[in-house]
């Protein structure tokens, strides 16, 4: 019996992930919530001209580079239509505190013998730097498409070491540490925290080369669906959500973020608690205003309303309708509690109210 997987998630890793299962023999189902897979790779087009929404330049596509190696795996290598980007100038940093720009050119031997130009106090701690870059990277087998071994994996030392720890153990001028951290948006990189490992790889790809695609970054997704589908399907607009729950105990939400409110047959998305609280007041409002008004006046706080028809009578304020307010100067066990309390004042069925959350 063929393995089989679901991926939630159609972007670049979803997508990769997907192929590589079905080249290693798994039926795969793939789940966007969006109209159109591919996540940062998709494409629009304009009176002809196509636009990428996300990714512009993409790194490890030079021959031998990890995402050629993948690709070349999977099969789909000479489907991509790539040009080579500035290779005298991969990327210009300005550093603002000197107002000094730097152009950083590809190639490992380049890229060491500029920055040796632009800081010669520190030529060797430079090539010492980008040789052990470059052995870091190599610790990693899929980096390089190699089997991994099997076992427990064993690195080096500062394998797992804070990528700022890594280049300040070779490198001391402060402004060189600034600029070899310069791609540290790229991989969300935290100080003391994200490993040099992830440095490394990031860095090496990016050193030896990178590429544009003509005509669109969407041909990547395209021929990843494709393998795909060979063995497995690519369902767009389908949004994955939690299992909804009830709403009758407010203490299992908090530190909690709402995605889907379900009030009988009704369905809501939602991103905050209080939106869970205008949606639910709302169904209320429609469906017992008399009574609803009727026990407005009665919900009074210690200092303020918490339902009633006087907006400056409350702190926070949230208009439900015309001369209708909920007070929303409460934390989420709170509120909702209140809210619980309303819905039973009004004869609700509070089983009628369902949420999806995650956690935050």
């Amino acid at each position: 019996m063929r393995p089989t997987a679901i991926i939630i998630g159609g972007g670049l890793g979803g997508l990769f992930t997907g192929a590589l299962l079905v080249r290693e023999g798994y039926h795969v189902t793939v789940l966007e919530k969006n109209a159109q897979a591919g996540g940062g790779l998709q494409t629009f087009t304009r009176q002809g001209t196509s636009f990428d929404t996300g990714m512009h330049i993409l790194a490890g596509l030079r021959h031998g580079g990890p995402i050629y190696q993948v690709c070349n795996y999977l099969g789909i290598i000479d489907q991509l239509h790539l040009r080579p980007a500035d290779r005298d100038c991969i990327d210009e940093v300005t550093y603002l505190r000197s107002n000094t720009t730097y152009r950083i050119p590809e190639g490992r031997a380049c890229f060491t013998q500029y920055l040796q130009q632009q800081f010669p106090h520190e030529a060797g701690n430079i090539a010492r730097y980008v040789t052990r870059i470059y052995e870091l990277a190599q610790e990693v087998p899929l980096f390089n498409m190699r089997p991994a071994a099997e076992g427990i994996a064993v690195h080096s030392q500062d394998f797992l070491w804070p990528a700022d720890a890594l280049i300040a153990h070779y490198i001391k001028d402060a402004r060189l540490r600034d600029l070899l951290a310069y791609m540290n948006p790229m991989y969300g990189g935290v100080e003391g925290h994200t490993p040099a490992y992830i440095h490394a790889l990031i860095n090496v790809a990016y050193i030896d080369g990178t590429d544009r695609f003509d005509g669109g970054s969407k041909q990547l997704a395209d021929s990843l669906i494709d393998v795909i589908g060979t063995q497995g399907e690519v369902l767009t607009g389908e949004e994955v959500v939690p299992a909804p729950i009830h709403m009758d105990n407010p203490n299992r939400f908090i530190g909690t973020k709402p995605m889907k409110l379900y009030i009988g047959s009704d369905e809501f998305s939602v991103r905050k608690w209080s939106e869970v609280a205008y949606f639910t007041l709302c169904k209320l409002n429609a469906e017992r205003h008399e009574e609803i008004r009727e026990v407005a006046g009665r919900f009074s706080g210690k200092k303020r309303k918490i339902l009633g028809n006087n907006a400056d009578a409350m702190d926070r304020a949230l208009k439900i309708d015309e001369d209708l307010y909920f007070e929303l100067h409460f934390g989420t066990e709170s509120m909702l509690t209140l809210l619980l309390k309303i819905c039973k004042y009004v004869d609700f069925d509070i089983d009628d109210i369902l949420v999806s959350v995650i956690e935050r």
